[in-house]
């Protein structure tokens, strides 16, 4: 596969890294082989110059000499390298062989993508018909494969999604891959006929367009589609958001990404270092650039803790807005309400108690509901005498009360309009 080979050390540093070699070094000879690794393949030919001359002059006055163990000089020149671009990266060699008791601890590079479902952290049908995914790498599609394990996770994820509502993406901890599957995803929120798609150019001017060799079938070229990022989001998890906000497809949510733009690879040094190198830079066809040190800027800025639910309550606005039966928005706008109430303390003990076959208790700070055997609810107030059921935001729990102000019953109540009978309270 074209990129399985950087894929691979990108998962390596994900896992862990490599482990420093315990012979000595030569700091300025590594420094040197490392400054060659990037004057012969970075993709800014004047950029590559002028960062291998600094790097050979500051050997050359001694700026690396003390860091004698592999790992802490491959991570001052990782320090020093980042600035330049976000993709450079230095690896120490590989340790000694393991002990043979712990060979059978090493996990390959297929097992490992595998063993993380191809990035494919989370589904969910969110209430209201959000669909979600949680995605964490983008795993290499090999489209010369008759059945490529990437693209069938890819394919049952879409799949999973196809009749929900509005889509939302997690790229808050999505730190790249491969462009191949980054633009397969895309393909699955454009037009056949789309121009969006980027293109690579390397040191020689070459252009390659991105475009998947083979784009997904049933393409949702009109669900509402948020994408949810971070400064954690990197290379291809901002291509994939850059793009379809380009092209007007998709409304990025929470805070800019991390800024790298450039397509790289591991070159081997002669002593044993890998040195990360960005060989092309990431274009839009669209915006003629990128999103290299600035990052992909959101549309609607907000902390990374919330995003979720911001995307979520988002998603299901679009829905409304796009003139969802009035049955389907009024479901929507509860949960809507609901996803931005603020916490509101509502003094527990006074709802406690048992309404005819309902036991309402508080535990661990927590009201529950629990109705004979049944699994509890967890009730949170959103007003005065007013809960949301978690997890089910089309419920709620209404408590009533007499004419001298006492709690005497309690309904329930669903989005669509029906209310249970009122349990009278007990005791």
């Amino acid at each position: 596969m074209r990129h399985a080979t950087a894929l691979a050390f990108a998962i390596s540093l994900l896992f862990g890294g490599l482990a420093s070699a315990s012979e000595p070094l030569d700091p300025r000879r590594v420094v040197d082989e490392v400054a060659n690794a990037i004057e012969a393949n970075y993709f800014d030919v004047a950029g590559a110059r002028t960062a291998a001359s600094a790097l050979r002059t500051e050997a050359e006055d001694g700026a690396y000499d003390r860091y004698l163990d592999s790992e802490q000089l491959a991570v001052a020149l990782t320090r020093r390298l980042k600035p330049i671009d976000g993709h450079f990266g230095v690896a120490g060699p590989p340790s000694a062989p393991a002990p043979e008791e712990e060979a059978g601890l090493h996990i390959d590079y297929e097992d490992q993508v595998r063993r993380i479902n191809y990035g494919f952290r989370s589904l969910e049908i969110l209430p209201g018909n959000i669909g979600y995914i949680d995605l964490r790498f983008f795993a290499d599609i090999d489209f010369d494969a008759a059945k490529s394990p990437e693209k069938m996770a890819a394919d049952a994820a879409l799949q999973t999604l196809a009749h929900t509502d509005a889509v939302v993406i997690d790229l808050r901890d999505n730190g790249g891959g491969s462009p191949a599957m980054a633009m397969y995803l895309a393909s699955a929120f454009l037009p056949p006929e789309s121009n969006a798609y980027m293109f690579e150019r390397d040191r020689t001017g070459t252009e390659t367009s991105l475009r998947p060799a083979e784009p997904y079938a049933q393409p949702r070229v009109d669900v509402p589609l948020i994408i949810l990022i971070s400064a954690r989001s990197a290379s291809a998890a901002e291509a994939f958001p850059y793009m379809l906000q380009s092209a007007g497809r998709a409304t990025i949510v929470g805070q800019p990404s991390m800024g790298a733009a450039s397509m790289a690879q591991p070159i081997a040094t002669p002593s044993g270092f890998s040195v990360f190198v960005p060989f092309a830079v990431t274009l839009s066809p669209l915006t003629q650039t990128n999103w290299e040190r600035s990052g992909v800027q959101p549309d609607i800025v907000g902390p990374v803790e919330d995003a979720r639910n911001h995307g979520w309550a988002l998603a299901l606005q679009k829905v409304v807005d796009r003139g969802a039966p009035e049955a389907i928005a009024v479901e929507d706008r509860w949960i809507i309400e609901t996803l931005g109430a603020p916490d509101y303390k509502a003094p527990l003990d006074h709802y406690a108690g048992q309404y005819g076959d309902v036991r309402v208790f508080v535990e661990n700070e927590r009201l529950l509901y629990r109705q004979g055997q049944r699994p509890p609810w967890t009730l949170r107030a959103l007003s005065v005498d007013l809960f949301t059921v978690e997890g089910e935001p089309t419920q709620r729990v209404r408590f009533n009360r007499d004419g001298q102000g006492r709690i005497s019953g309690l309904n329930v109540l669903w989005s669509e309009g029906s209310t249970s009978p009122a349990a009278l309270r007990q005791d």
